[in-house]
């Protein structure tokens, strides 16, 4: 995909965050079918799961994105924050 490409990509996945964040309808479609309503609008398939993430729907029925801790115990870091 060339830079030209990318960008297109980019501006539609803005459009289509602000879309699903002001119309309550459309975040709806997305939370219940979430490659159809955002492929059906645009956006090629292989990035409906970073869109979810970063238009922080990333909690859609199996598409969460699993989170992990950087640092799972953070009593190792005591002697570098004291």
């Amino acid at each position: 995909m060339g830079q030209h490409d990318m960008e297109h990509v980019r501006a539609l996945a803005r459009s289509l965050a602000q879309r699903a964040w002001s119309e309550p309808d459309f975040q709806k479609r997305i939370q219940e079918n979430p490659v159809e309503t955002l492929s059906d609008a645009g956006l090629p398939e292989k990035f409906v799961e970073m869109f979810l993430q970063e238009a922080q729907l990333s909690e859609v029925s199996s598409y969460g994105i699993g989170q992990q801790c950087l640092l799972s115990d953070i009593g190792y870091l005591q002697d570098f924050i004291y």
